[in-house]
């Protein structure tokens, strides 16, 4: 599954990199800006939105996972490969725990609305006055 996606994530920050003019970079190799000094300094705090994004649908994507792990192991061996959206369905349809699955999906939408709202804490910068 991480190869079906990563093509995509490649392509926005592709993107991203490539709207930065090429006379930012000329200026900081005239500052005497190293590739690792360009890169931190100049080349991620630009493309700091489209990584956000990008951070943002990676892990929406992740907690959403159900059906490649479905069709092809249904959670098994054992539970080896069980995510809670699978979980969330084989309690609700299989052990018909309606409630208990409809409590699960919520626990997935709560983690995924926190690991959005820590990302949103970690890249958004303050405003300087």
């Amino acid at each position: 599954m991480i190869w079906q996606f990563i093509g995509l994530y490649m392509v926005i920050l592709n993107s991203g990199i490539s709207n930065i003019g090429k006379e930012i970079f000329e200026m900081a190799e005239i500052d005497g800006a190293t590739g690792a000094k360009k890169m931190f300094y100049i080349t991620l705090p630009l493309i700091k939105s489209t990584l956000m994004a990008a951070l943002l649908m990676c892990i929406s994507g992740n907690m959403k996972v159900f059906s490649q792990i479905q069709v092809m192991t249904n959670g098994g061996p054992g539970n080896a490969s069980m995510v809670m959206a699978l979980y969330a369905y084989k309690r609700s349809f299989t052990m018909n725990e309606i409630g208990y699955g409809s409590a699960i999906s919520i626990a997935i939408l709560v983690i995924s609305l926190i690991l959005i709202a820590i990302t949103r804490l970690i890249f958004v910068s303050k405003k300087e006055d």
